[in-house]
């Protein structure tokens, strides 16, 4: 064995000012088969069902309070469901375990959503939808029919980069696949989008369908 070898300074030299960037990962809990194939076919055939009722998703300006829709591309429509509530409730204590989340959560609200052809969502946080977004998680369920008759419309989670003591959106993140069935909990202060769709048929019964709660 030979000994210790020395970094000298010519390879690592010495620095007058030091700020590395500290990356924090996106947390995120994703379920599978989250209500079965049973409740699950049962719950977009509704959707479906209810085409007429969806309206155009808007997007509200954070800094003039105003709706529009820039930056999005979506149909929407509020609905509630007390079912759907107890099976995310159940789901809660493992979620905030796994998440490091350990505030309360006794409050809800719930859209439908459908992304067609050319449908996204624009980099956002969840801020618009909840009173402290900074302890409120966001979950979204995802249906389609199979074999699925979209492309795209993938859910990318940013990483949340530290610069000058302030949280923004890092040049990182973990891509999402919106699999019929499947549950994603994160929490609604991270940096998220939807990447555009596809829906070569143009049919609403092909689209992207979500049901997304903001828990706070």
């Amino acid at each position: 064995m030979t000994g210790r070898t020395e970094i000298g300074t010519g390879v690592l030299s010495s620095a007058k000012s030091w700020s590395p960037e500290l990356v924090v990962p996106a947390p995120v809990c994703r379920f599978e088969n989250f209500l079965g194939a049973e409740r699950s076919d049962a719950l977009l055939d509704y959707a479906i069902s209810r085409e007429e009722h969806f309206a155009a998703g808007t997007v509200m300006d954070p800094l003039t309070g105003r709706l529009s829709v820039k930056g999005r591309d979506s149909l929407v429509l509020p609905v509630s469901s007390p079912v759907l509530s107890r099976h995310l409730a159940d789901c809660l204590p493992l979620v905030q375990e796994v998440l490091g989340h350990r505030t309360p959560l006794s409050r809800s609200l719930t859209v439908l959503s459908s992304h067609g052809e050319g449908g996204h969502f624009g980099v956002h946080t969840d801020a618009s939808h909840v009173p402290d977004v900074a302890t409120a998680l966001s979950a979204v369920y995802y249906l389609h029919r199979r074999p699925r008759g979209f492309g795209g419309g993938q859910l990318r989670l940013y990483d949340t980069a530290v610069r000058g003591g302030r949280a923004e959106r890092a040049e990182s993140w973990r891509t999402i696949e919106p699999d019929h069935d499947s549950l994603v909990f994160f929490p609604s202060s991270a940096f998220h989008e939807v990447v555009p769709s596809t829906c070569p048929s143009g049919r609403f019964s092909d689209h992207r369908f979500t049901l997304t709660t903001w828990i706070s």
